[in-house]
């Protein structure tokens, strides 16, 4: 792993394994190393997000700590966990939705509609037209148009909505999913990427707290403000709030 977004991914994702585990243990934590990563700063510029307020609270971290070459072999980070991540939930689904299944999921065929007839047909966002057109207009910097990746964040587990640290960890780990895919796609194929988040359709504070404290500190501790836009949107937004750093060669992507 080399890019800063690489980075962010696997520790993301490996905070999501701990807060889903299911064992006995008081306290947990995990090392991870980044031998071939580029900017060492980051790491250390993560660490400082992860050892936030807003992350203890919401993904049940103690604390961070970045040591950088040449005071140690390699960039790693320790990150430890508190006793309350305990709680108990199943493993976090979450996989792309097949076109085939489109139709049997109510919230996946509403979004897409809301996509298609209400944020294209109203020009809320000036770059994206419909699913299957996103990206329109920014030829210019680099951007061709292509579809919109449009996946959802799921879970089997009836008491998910009393955990808030495992919501939080699901739609920050899909957030820097779908980063990679961006990332590793041919930009005519995939130039939007779309996480639904039923989860928090009736919390609008917990939604936007992940978003603002743990999202965006993340995107710019990674400088992958150069090449991600965001765009969050919720049912009870009053106001919906964009950001579009495009700067050279830049890819969207889309929360709800």
């Amino acid at each position: 792993m080399e890019e800063g977004y690489e980075v962010a991914n696997a520790i993301f994702q490996e905070v999501e394994r701990v807060v889903s585990q299911d064992n006995d243990d008081k306290c947990r934590s995990i090392l991870l190393s980044f031998p071939s990563m580029k900017r060492q700063d980051d790491l250390e510029k993560l660490a400082q997000v992860l050892k936030s307020d807003k992350c203890k609270e919401l993904l049940c971290i103690e604390n961070a700590f970045a040591e950088l070459y040449p005071s140690s072999p390699s960039p790693y980070l320790h990150i430890t966990f508190c006793t309350n991540v305990n709680a108990k939930s199943e493993v976090v689904d979450y996989e792309e939705v097949p076109k085939a299944k489109v139709r049997e999921d109510p919230s996946l065929l509403a979004t897409k509609e809301w996509v298609n007839n209400f944020l294209g047909k109203f020009r809320l966002c000036p770059y994206t037209s419909s699913v299957s057109r996103a990206a329109v207009g920014l030829s210019s910097v680099g951007v061709p148009i292509g579809g919109v990746h449009v996946v959802k964040v799921d879970s089997t587990d009836p008491n998910v909505d009393k955990v808030k640290s495992q919501r939080a960890i699901k739609l920050v780990s899909a957030f820097w999913s779908e980063v990679v895919t961006l990332m590793q796609s041919n930009q005519d194929e995939w130039a939007t990427s779309l996480v639904i988040c039923p989860e928090y359709d009736t919390d609008f504070k917990s939604f936007a707290d992940v978003c603002d404290s743990i999202i965006e500190p993340t995107v710019v501790a990674t400088q992958s403000t150069e090449f991600i836009g965001r765009a969050w949107f919720h049912p009870l937004y009053i106001q919906c709030r964009f950001s579009w750093p495009f700067r050279g060669n830049c890819r969207s992507f889309s929360s709800t």
